[in-house]
């Protein structure tokens, strides 16, 4: 296929509104994608958990908080 001179190649997997999209229509990338952004979340509230003076209730309410946000927004874009 070409457009004007140049000729086009069909993409394996591309990033599509912020889920990855697959010419075998497997979801495992896209998943493990989503997983992998989550734990890097989760990995640098290491400063909320390590913390003593923190209760519990607000490290939970927190992550809820952040790791809500995040996916709504992978959904809403």
């Amino acid at each position: 296929m070409k457009l004007g001179s140049t000729d086009l190649q069909q993409a394996k997997d591309f990033l599509y509104l912020g889920g990855t999209i697959l010419a075998d229509t497997n979801c495992d990338k896209d998943v493990m994608r989503q997983i992998g952004l989550a734990a890097g979340i989760v990995r640098k509230l290491q400063m909320i958990w390590n913390p003593d003076d923190i209760n519990k209730t607000t490290k939970k309410c927190a992550c809820t908080n952040l790791l809500f946000s995040h996916f709504c927004c992978i959904t809403l874009t």
